[in-house]
């Protein structure tokens, strides 16, 4: 699945009011540089868990700065792994 595909998707279901606006190319993009504030990283790392499956407690030791880092900490931590962007979303509507 594509990454920032998904990356993308799962943002801007987080933060739906700048749905037109929000559209990351690169996932080493610091979340300071990409008009992602703390709160809506805290939504798409929930987010993220969710589809991912990973548990509430281990979800709370992800500190990512930049969206790549989610994809590795999902890769460690993930107990279900969605082939599809519509599998995965299909976790969080």
């Amino acid at each position: 699945m594509d990454q920032l595909a998904l990356f993308n998707a799962v943002a801007k279901k987080a933060k739906p009011m700048h749905r037109k606006h929000l559209d990351i190319q690169d996932l080493n993009i610091p979340f300071t540089e990409a008009d992602i504030d703390s709160l809506d990283v805290i939504l798409i790392c929930m987010y993220f868990c969710e589809i991912y499956g990973v548990d509430e407690q281990t979800a709370q030791t992800m500190l990512p700065d930049r969206p790549q880092k989610i994809f590795e900490f999902l890769d460690e931590h993930k107990t279900r792994d969605p082939q599809t962007l519509e599998e995965a979303m299909g976790y969080i509507q």
